[in-house]
């Protein structure tokens, strides 16, 4: 299942980078989190490996996130897996003038969980983690 979905940032494509890279900001955007853990690799660089863990209503999700391309400031692919689900994540960066900013996702979905949970629901979770991360940062 592929999609895509984009939100504009009101701040500088430079602020929003610093305010997404920064692993310790994931508790005031992702919610449901509970902690993220390098695994190897030298950080934030094609082939590092993160341990990412949330709360779902009643369940606890572990996903195994893989850097795939950085080409910051312009792109960051993310590859994540969980059990009976994968997903190629690419986040694009796109300075608009003026202080603003364009964040997009193409999202790769594929796996069991898919068919079980149906394609929207991520689609919707994607949205709602978009458009924390921009209260976040603008907030």
């Amino acid at each position: 299942m592929n999609f895509k979905v984009e939100i504009e940032i009101n701040l500088p494509r430079k602020e929003v980078l610093e305010k997404y890279k920064n692993l310790d900001n994931l508790k005031h955007w992702v919610d449901g989190f509970i902690s993220v853990k390098h695994i190897s690799g030298e950080p934030c660089q094609p082939g590092s490996r993160y341990d990412i863990k949330f709360r779902v209503g009643n369940l606890n999700i572990q996903v195994s996130e893989t850097i795939r391309r950085n080409a910051l400031p312009e792109e960051l692919w993310l590859e994540e897996e969980s059990d009976g689900l994968k997903n190629l994540s690419k986040n694009i960066f796109v300075d608009l003038g003026n202080g603003k900013t364009r964040w997009e996702i193409i999202a790769d979905y594929s796996g069991d969980f898919i068919t079980r949970i149906g394609a929207s629901a991520f689609k919707k979770k994607t949205v709602k983690f978009m458009k924390s991360f921009k209260g976040f940062v603008e907030g």
